[in-house]
C-alpha cells in the first residue's frame, strides 16, 4: 500500500467533510506521510492531508514528507483554529491511544468552537492498517535486521572476559550505528550472570566472567522501521544445567517458528514454545509472551501470547523470543524475526541460534 493509498483509506473513515483526523504519534505520521519528526501533527480531512510542523523541521518536512501539504506553524495549539476555520472543520478526532489528557485539554481550550474527541476508532483503524506490511516495509525491516546481524558479528570479535555489561552495551550501540542504523530499535540490553535472569535488565558495571551467560537483546532502525533480536552467549565453561536451559530455549524457538503461518491463531506459537519448554521441565521459567509484531515500533500488534485472539496473516512480521529465567542464577533468551507467509514463515534473522562461546 502506497502512502497515497494509506491516506485515502484513513480519510475514508471520516463521516463527512467537516470532520478531520488529528495524527499526533510519530509512528503514524511516518506511516501516513513517510516522515516523522519530534514535534509535528498531521491534520487529515476527506480532501486534504496537512503536515503541520514548526520552523525547526519545516524545510526537512518539505523535502521528505510525501503526498501532503506541509504547513509552517510554530504554535499549533493556538494557530490551528485558523486552519480549521479555513477548511470548515467542526469536529476533530484525535488518536485515543497516543494523545495525553493534558494535550487533549489544551486542544479543547484552543479550539473552543470545535468538538475535539479522543477517537478509539481512529487508533484501531491505524493499528489494523499497519498489521500487514507492504513489500517496501518488509524490505526496510529486513535491512534493519541485516544491520543488527552485522553489528552482532562485529561485536563478537571484540568481546573479552572482564568487560563490563555497560561497556558491551556501548560497543553494541556504536556497532549498530557504524553498520548503518539510523537509531537503535528499543533499548540495548547486556545482562550477565545473575543479572541475565531479569528480562529487562539495565547494563551495569558487572564484569563478565567464566561460567556466565551473557544475554544481549538489541535492534536497529532503518527508514523508521525496526528489527530486534536476542542472543545468549556462554562465557568460558558453563554447567550442564546451563547447557540444558539453552537447549530448551533453542528447541522452543525452533518449534514456535515452525508453527507460524497464515490462518493460525497468534497464541498457537506461544503454546508450542511452552509445550517444548515443558518437555525440558523449563516452562515455569518462561515468564512473558513469546513475541509480538514489529514494524514502526519494536513491539506492536499482533501479540504472540496466551491471551492473544489475533489470527496471523501473510505479510505480518513478528518477533519470536522464548526464554527461561532462573531466579538468582541466570537467564537465556533467543529472539528471531519472521515474516508470516501462507505456507509458514520467512526467517529474517541470519545469525545462528546455536550456542556461541566466548
Amino acid at each position: 500500500m502506497s502512502v497515497r493509498d494509506r491516506i485515502s483509506e484513513l480519510a475514508g473513515i471520516l463521516p463527512d467533510e467537516h470532520t478531520a483526523a488529528l495524527i499526533t504519534s510519530p509512528e503514524n505520521r511516518r506511516y501516513l506521510c513517510g516522515y516523522a519528526c519530534e514535534d509535528g501533527i498531521v491534520l487529515l480531512t476527506r480532501s486534504q492531508c496537512l503536515y503541520i510542523v514548526g520552523s525547526l523541521y519545516y524545510e526537512q518536512a518539505r523535502e521528505l514528507a510525501r503526498d501532503c501539504t506541509v504547513v509552517l506553524m510554530d504554535n499549533a495549539e493556538s494557530e490551528l483554529l485558523d486552519l480549521l476555520f479555513k477548511y470548515d472543520i467542526r469536529c476533530v478526532a484525535a488518536e485515543a491511544r497516543h494523545i495525553t489528557e493534558s494535550r487533549l485539554s489544551a486542544y479543547h481550550r484552543a479550539l473552543n468552537y470545535t468538538d475535539v474527541q479522543a477517537s478509539d476508532r481512529l487508533s484501531e483503524t491505524l493499528c489494523a492498517m499497519r498489521l500487514i506490511k507492504s513489500r517496501d516495509e518488509v524490505e526496510l525491516i529486513a535491512a534493519a535486521q541485516n544491520i543488527a546481524d552485522r553489528a552482532f558479528e562485529r561485536l563478537l570479535g571484540r568481546l573479552r572476559k572482564g568487560m563490563t555489561e555497560r561497556s558491551i552495551a556501548a560497543m553494541l550501540t556504536c556497532s549498530l550505528l557504524e553498520c548503518g542504523a539510523e537509531d537503535t530499535a528499543g533499548r540495548v540490553i547486556a545482562a550477565s550472570g545473575r543479572n541475565s535472569a531479569c528480562p529487562c535488565a539495565f547494563p551495569t558495571d558487572r564484569e563478565i566472567s567464566d561460567g556466565d551467560f551473557l544475554v544481549l537483546e538489541f535492534g536497529a532502525k532503518v527508514g523508521g522501521y525496526c528489527a530486534r533480536m536476542a542472543r545468549t552467549l556462554a562465557v568460558g565453561r558453563i554447567s550442564h544445567a546451563q547447557e540444558e536451559a539453552y537447549n530448551a530455549v533453542f528447541c522452543a524457538g525452533h518449534d514456535a517458528l515452525g508453527a507460524i503461518r497464515a490462518g493460525v491463531n497468534a497464541k498457537v506459537a506461544d503454546s508450542v514454545a511452552r509445550s517444548t519448554l515443558n518437555a525440558w521441565s523449563a516452562d515455569k521459567y518462561f515468564t512473558h509472551g513469546l513475541g509480538s509484531g514489529i514494524g514502526l515500533e519494536p513491539c506492536e500488534q499482533p501479540v504472540l501470547s496466551q491471551k492473544s485472539g489475533a489470527m496471523l496473516r501473510a505479510g505480518m512480521v513478528v518477533s519470536v523470543g522464548p526464554a527461561v529465567y532462573i531466579p538468582e542464577k541466570y537467564g537465556v533468551r533467543i529472539k528471531n524475526m519472521a515474516e508470516v507467509t501462507e505456507n509458514g514463515c520467512n526467517i529474517l534473522t541470519n545469525t545462528t541460534s546455536n550456542l556461541i562461546r566466548i
